[in-house]
């Protein structure tokens, strides 16, 4: 079986800008999928990332948005998303990106 991913950018923005702005972080979440890999995502990107262990937001994703949990804070529309075979990855502006883990999504920020 092919794995997959795939890279959609959010239907407001151009396809260029979205994937300068998401950096290296497609890339690496491509290498992912590619890697005869027997281990989590989150664990394959704080390699990838080598800065350690990767913190942990708190919030949520809700319709496709990270919903921070400070009610002064806007929710954000993703940037980019990318299917793989653990489910939907979204690319948030500042850096911030959702990985798809057992139930939910991993919430970080990796810029």
């Amino acid at each position: 079986m092919n794995p997959i991913f795939s890279f959609e950018t959010h239907e407001d923005h151009d396809p260029q800008w979205a994937a300068e702005c998401c950096g290296l972080l497609p890339l690496w979440v491509r290498d992912f999928v590619l890697d005869d890999h027997n281990r989590d995502i989150v664990s394959y990107m704080e390699d990838a990332y080598e800065f350690g262990s990767l913190y942990k937001m708190e919030g949520r994703i809700k319709s496709e948005q990270y919903i921070s949990p400070y009610d002064e804070d806007e929710p954000l529309d993703y940037i980019a998303k990318s299917k793989i075979d653990e489910g939907t990855v979204y690319y948030f502006p500042y850096g911030i990106i959702a990985l798809p883990v057992e139930v939910g999504h991993f919430i970080t920020r990796m810029d």
